[in-house]
C-alpha cells in the first residue's frame, strides 16, 4: 500500500498535482504579501517559487536508474518536495530565530536528497558526459544554498556579510547554480557544439567562482576576482541564452515551445548583461544597479523570464517533436 502511494506521488500524475498545488500556494502568498520588486520580500518570493514550482518541474529530467537505493532516493525526493516547500513558506512568516530555522530544515533535507541523487547519476554513468555533470553538480550545489538559507533563518551572518547577502546567496544557489546548468545541459543535448559545451562547463564553475570573488572582495577589498568571475559567468550565461534562441529558430515549427525558449533565451541574455554591469560596479559608474534594483530587474528576469519559461519550453519541445536527444528517460 505504501509502495503504491510512493509510486503515485513520484509518477507523472503526482508530479502534476504537486506543481499545480505549488502554483496555488505561491499565488496565495503573493496576494497576501504583494511585495515590492525591490524589497527583500520579493527575493523570498523568488526563492519560494523555486521550492514550490521550478525544482519539481526540473524533476522531469531526474529519473531513477537501476538500483534500489537510487530508486528510493528518487521516491523520497518527490515525496518530501511539497511538504518541505510548504514548510519553507512557514519559515518566512517567522522572524529570524529558532522557529524559522526549524521550519526551513525540511527544505534543506530535500536539497540533501536531491544532491545525493545527483551523485548517483554521476556514479552510474562513470563520471562521464556534460549532461550528467550539469545535472549532478547543479543538484549538489543546491546544498550550499540550503546552508545559507538556514543561516538566514537563524539570523546568523557568516563572515559578517549583510543579512541581505546571506539570503541572496541562498537564492543564487537555487537558480544560477542549479537551474542554469540544467538549462545548459539540455541545450548541449540538442545542440552539441563546442561553444555550447564550453558554456555548460563554465556554468558549472561560474557560481562558486562568483561566490569566491564576492568573499575576497568582502574580506580583503580585492575586487579583481569578483570582476573576472562575474564577467565569465555573464559570458557563459549569454552564450546559453543565445543557444536557446538558436534552438527556438531551429524548431520554429513548434510554435509554443519555440516561443518559450526564444523569450527565455532573450531574458537570460539581458539578465547576464545586468550581472556583468553589476560585477563592474567598482570600475564603472553604475550607481543605479544597487542590490534592490538588481533584485527587481536581474532577479525577476532570471526567474520569471528564463527559468519559468525554459523548463516548460524544453518539455514541450521534447513532447511535440520526440527528440531523442531531449528525452528525459534516455541516458
Amino acid at each position: 500500500m505504501f509502495a503504491r502511494y510512493l509510486d503515485y506521488w513520484a509518477g507523472r500524475v503526482g508530479l502534476t498535482v504537486r506543481i499545480l498545488a505549488g502554483i496555488l500556494v505561491w499565488l496565495v502568498v503573493l496576494i497576501l504579501q504583494v511585495p515590492e520588486p525591490t524589497s527583500q520580500q520579493w527575493g523570498e518570493m523568488l526563492l519560494l517559487l523555486a521550492a514550490l514550482l521550478l525544482l519539481p518541474m526540473s524533476f522531469e529530467w531526474l529519473v531513477p536508474l537501476p538500483g534500489r537505493l537510487h530508486y528510493r532516493l528518487w521516491q523520497a525526493m518527490h515525496l518530501f518536495q511539497f511538504p518541505a516547500a510548504v514548510a519553507l513558506v512557514a519559515a518566512f512568516y517567522f522572524p529570524p530565530g529558532v522557529s524559522a530555522f526549524l521550519w526551513a530544515m525540511p527544505w534543506c533535507l530535500e536539497l540533501i536528497i536531491l544532491a545525493s541523487f545527483g551523485v548517483w547519476i554521476l556514479f552510474a554513468h562513470r563520471w562521464r558526459g556534460r549532461w550528467n555533470w550539469c545535472r549532478a553538480v547543479g543538484a549538489f550545489l543546491t546544498v550550499v544554498g540550503g546552508v545559507w538559507l538556514l543561516c538566514d533563518r537563524i539570523g546568523y551572518r557568516p563572515l559578517d556579510f549583510d543579512a541581505e547577502i546571506v539570503l541572496l546567496t541562498a537564492i543564487h544557489f537555487h537558480y544560477a547554480a542549479y537551474l542554469l546548468p540544467l538549462g545548459a545541459g539540455l541545450l548541449v543535448r540538442v545542440l552539441p557544439t563546442l561553444w555550447t559545451k564550453l558554456a555548460a562547463t563554465g556554468a558549472l564553475v561560474g557560481v562558486p567562482l562568483v561566490a569566491s570573488g564576492i568573499t575576497v572582495t568582502h574580506l580583503f577589498r580585492m575586487t579583481w576576482l569578483e570582476l573576472l568571475a562575474t564577467t565569465l559567468l555573464a559570458m557563459d550565461g549569454g552564450v546559453i541564452g543565445i543557444g536557446h534562441t538558436v534552438v527556438a529558430w531551429r524548431y520554429r515549427a513548434e510554435r509554443v515551445a519555440a516561443g518559450m525558449l526564444f523569450v527565455a533565451g532573450m531574458a537570460l541574455i539581458v539578465t547576464m548583461a545586468l550581472a556583468a554591469l553589476y560585477g563592474w560596479r567598482h570600475y564603472l559608474v553604475a550607481a543605479a544597479l544597487d542590490i534592490p534594483q538588481m533584485r527587481k530587474w536581474h532577479g525577476s528576469m532570471a526567474v520569471l523570464g528564463f527559468a519559468l519559461l525554459a523548463l516548460p519550453g524544453w518539455r514541450k519541445l521534447r513532447v511535440s517533436t520526440g527528440l531523442a536527444d531531449a528525452v528525459a528517460n534516455t541516458y
